[in-house]
């Protein structure tokens, strides 16, 4: 049994430049090994990390911070940009079956963005299918953020 004391806050420093001037990005991690964290949440602005990840933390200024990976976790990442606020829920059912998770974020104008973890064990082919349907049809855009499948 996992003890609440295992999953810890971290952060990510950013290039400003890259992510809209955001300088930092707070993920949790769950500890696995002195100075190693395996990621338990998706990224939003963070490139190059995926769920399961397992990386390295340092406490840097009196923070824990981002220092490296260590072992890659095989999900993938993708950011999703919805046109509206309902319209990308039924493309999103799809997603979903085929194990997708995601989490949110406003922007304030109706649009939401989400952050997707494709598990390891989803077939990832599939999942593209879909993201690329759901641009053809107007209910998104989408990024790549890290491709952990292999």
């Amino acid at each position: 049994m996992r003890n609440d004391d295992d999953v810890v806050h971290f952060v990510v420093e950013l290039q400003p430049r890259e992510r809209h001037g955001i300088r930092t990005e707070g993920l949790w991690g769950e500890r696995v090994a002195d100075g190693r964290l395996r990621l338990r949440n998706t990224p939003f602005l963070v490139p190059d990390l995926s769920m399961d990840d397992i990386v390295f933390a340092k406490k840097r200024r009196g923070v824990l911070t981002f220092a490296g990976v260590s072992l890659r976790g095989g999900h993938s990442t993708y950011w999703i940009m919805t046109a509206g606020p309902d319209s990308w829920k039924s493309h999103w059912t799809r997603l979903k079956l085929l194990g997708c998770r995601y989490e949110s974020t406003g922007l304030g104008d109706g649009r939401i963005v989400l952050a997707m973890d494709v598990p390891a064990r989803t077939n990832l082919e599939d999942v593209l299918q879909v993201l690329d349907e759901g641009t053809a049809a107007g209910v998104w855009d989408y990024e790549e953020a890290h491709r952990g499948h292999l």
